[in-house]
């Protein structure tokens, strides 16, 4: 069985690759375009890894840490991020594509820094009275919604508010560093975060250990905070330039 297969498996590949053999001009990249390519986005391979390592670290080593010594608080906490996250990853990645799509031709006519405060207030318009309903009345509703028994997710959600509040306005601009060629600075942020958030629960544990969730919440929005004025004022910069310019 395993050896016919295999034979269907080749005479499948010969029947898809046939037409393409057939193919007398088949065009080849070139070589010097290839060099140029690699060398214009050599930094992404080298700082772009460890930058997604410790974006995960810092979203699930404190996980660990409060399932650890605070047991269903952390289900609770699972809970109210995912409900929380639904907004911002909807809303982020939508208005991302857009600012993206502008950011490089808003550089060339050194109109970033325009384009990205008109995008940050757009968003912190809608966005944040929606989260301050949120944090007023989450604690409240999420026990009608999800029963007595699940009415710590709510207090959750109003302690995570301002985090993803920050997240939400932050996360449409936070391409700008790898627009931009500068990937190493997206990974001291990314450790800044994962450094603050796991610190601030080894304070906790140390000296208020039924403060865990309350330190999380605290030091990841004051991480986005950071990170949001950061990426604002690296947006402000007169001389800001795309990596293909640099050659």
């Amino acid at each position: 069985m395993y050896c016919a297969h295999e034979l269907f498996a080749c005479i499948g590949i010969y029947k898809l690759g046939k037409p393409i053999i057939k193919i007398k001009n088949i065009s080849f990249p070139n070589i010097n375009k290839l060099k140029k390519v690699l060398y214009e986005y050599k930094k992404f391979p080298v700082f772009s890894f460890p930058e997604s390592i410790f974006n995960t670290l810092g979203q699930y080593i404190p996980f660990i840490i409060i399932a650890s010594f605070a047991g269903s608080e952390a289900g609770f906490l699972f809970i109210a991020i995912r409900i929380m996250s639904m907004p911002v990853t909807l809303i982020g990645r939508s208005i991302s594509q857009v600012y993206l799509s502008e950011a490089r031709n808003k550089i060339e006519h050194g109109e970033l820094h325009k384009f990205t405060k008109s995008v940050l207030l757009q968003l912190a318009k809608y966005c944040l009275p929606i989260f301050v309903l949120i944090a007023l009345t989450a604690p409240v509703l999420m026990g009608y919604i999800l029963g007595s028994d699940w009415s710590r997710v709510g207090i959750i959600m109003a302690l995570i508010a301002p985090w993803h509040f920050f997240q939400i306005v932050s996360s449409p601009i936070s391409m700008l560093l790898h627009v931009t060629g500068h990937q190493i600075n997206a990974l001291l942020m990314q450790f800044f975060g994962f450094f603050i958030r796991t610190f601030s629960l080894v304070i906790s544990l140390y000296f208020y250990p039924d403060l865990l969730i309350e330190f999380f919440a605290l030091s990841s929005a004051f991480f986005y905070f950071i990170y949001f004025l950061y990426l604002y004022y690296f947006a402000s910069k007169e001389k800001l330039i795309l990596p293909t310019q640099k050659l």
